[in-house]
């Protein structure tokens, strides 16, 4: 998949409206890294990431901000991401 400047464009207004459903369904997170990369391994929740065993709910948008303090910067797929998911 080939991603340019105007794909990126319109998939970030889309990801940003509030009035996508998707939206608003919560998000399990990683309470130590902020990982969404979590595995349910024997009914328990485990952060692929990190290891963690630690999660916490909430909704997208304060999870990014969330990220964003932590890190400095907006949440962003890697190419290697968009790779392996397409």
């Amino acid at each position: 998949m080939t991603l340019n400047g105007t794909y990126i464009m319109e998939l970030d207004n889309t990801w940003k409206r509030r009035d996508n459903k998707y939206n608003m369904e919560p998000v399990i997170y990683c309470a130590k890294c902020l990982s969404l990369d979590i595995r349910d391994i024997e009914g328990k929740d485990y952060c692929e990431k990190c290891g963690s065993t630690e999660t916490k709910t909430t909704d997208i948008f304060t999870w990014m901000k969330l990220y964003r303090e932590r890190y400095g910067r907006d949440f962003t797929f890697s190419e290697e991401d968009m790779e392996i998911n397409n």
